[in-house]
């Protein structure tokens, strides 16, 4: 859900924007269910005090604003015990009284020089309309437009709801514009994630190197995680045309496969060349990874199959032997995951066994020798 808060002094045109700001949403495809904050005019009974009268006779606006709250909201005088009950007698006018304006402004209220004054001396007493609620936030009103969005790219929608309301809504000064809700959230979880997988590629980096003993293969095991992201990215285009803070999780342990599929490749080479003679040759590279062919392909198959039934959408709750896909408590989430998942280990399979060997074969021949030579722990 989306709330976008307009923020001032004036309700109406607090209201105004607001509306302008719904009739651009709704022409946005995937924003069309917009909806404005309910406020509708009601009667009100008002009582606008004569600031100069009041104190000419002696009495702050202040003071006489207290006295009626008292006089038509009530005050708490006393209590009552009956029993192991307890009722508190409230002190306030009768109904015919509040309700009339005619018999408040003939009331008469005392005044500090003991003068004893009619209420319509010191203040303006009418029947008017005003607003049924008014809403505020950090001391300003406000005025919301709430938007349940039909499709999960939220972040491209509301930039797109911005900018329009930039160039085509005028804002007065002192009135402002807040965008929350989910979107907010999305767009935050996505930065924090962003910097944490920076940090986690810098210390994968570490790792690799103090593993391989050279940036050569570091390099090479971070360059082909892109490579293994390709199928994700298609998949997600076709399917669900929307990257959201779950296909980020998949795309993660993407990497992840991938990463470990071109460590298990290289380190098995320099293994072959360390410990049974082979040296760099196209055959010790066929070799190597025909008999790592099989661990990687089981891998991609076992998690692939049993991430199937969630790329289809296909659901069960228990108690409900019919129930339909939509009624899959948690598909949102798992079914993006899902298809980032199964569309990368497709590419990470099929390109990393192809590229992994080609880039280790033309540009690995130098940093394998010394790996060997400086027995690397990848060589082991």
């Amino acid at each position: 859900k989306i709330a976008i808060k307009v923020k001032g002094d004036d309700l109406a045109e607090l209201q105004r924007i607001g509306t302008e700001i719904q009739t651009i949403a709704r022409s946005i495809p995937g924003l069309e269910e917009a909806r404005v904050e309910q406020q509708a005019p009601i009667p009100q009974l008002r009582i606008e005090v004569d600031r100069e009268r009041a104190q000419a006779y002696g009495i702050t606006p202040g003071e006489l604003n207290e006295r009626l709250a008292t006089l038509l909201g009530g005050e708490a005088v006393t209590e009552i015990y009956q029993n192991q009950r307890i009722f508190d007698v409230v002190v306030r006018l009768p109904l015919e009284w509040r309700e009339s304006p005619e018999r408040l402004a003939n009331m008469y209220i005392d005044t500090s020089s003991g003068q004893r004054v009619p209420l319509k001396n010191l203040a303006d007493i009418r029947m008017a309309k005003g607003p049924n609620t008014i809403m505020r936030e950090n001391t300003q009103r406000r005025f919301v437009v709430s938007i349940n969005p039909t499709t999960n790219d939220l972040v491209s929608l509301v930039e797109e709801l911005q900018q329009r309301v930039t160039d085509e809504v005028k804002l007065p000064d002192g009135y402002f514009i807040s965008y929350e809700g989910e979107y907010v959230a999305q767009k935050e979880a996505s930065k924090r994630i962003a910097i944490m997988s920076a940090i986690v590629l810098l210390i994968i980096a570490f790792l690799l190197y103090s593993y391989f003993g050279t940036p050569v293969f570091t390099l090479q095991v971070l360059a082909d995680i892109p490579i293994a992201l390709i199928g994700g990215i298609v998949l997600t285009y076709l399917t669900l045309q929307n990257i959201s803070i779950a296909t980020l999780v998949g795309f993660i342990a993407v990497a992840g496969i991938a990463a470990r599929n071109s460590i298990m490749m290289i380190s098995h080479y320099l293994h072959l060349m360390r410990h049974e003679g082979e040296g760099f040759t196209r055959e010790m590279i066929e070799r190597g990874t025909l008999e790592r062919l099989i661990p990687v392909l089981m891998t991609a198959l076992s998690a692939g199959i049993a991430l199937l039934p969630l790329i289809a959408n296909l659901g069960f709750i228990p108690g409900l032997p019919d129930s339909s896909p939509t009624e899959a408590p948690g598909k949102e989430i798992l079914n993006p995951v899902a298809i980032v998942i199964v569309g990368g280990l497709i590419t990470s399979t099929c390109l990393g066994l192809g590229v992994t060997p080609a880039v280790f074969w033309l540009f690995g021949r130098k940093a394998a020798l010394k790996a060997v030579a400086n027995n690397a722990p990848a060589s082991q």
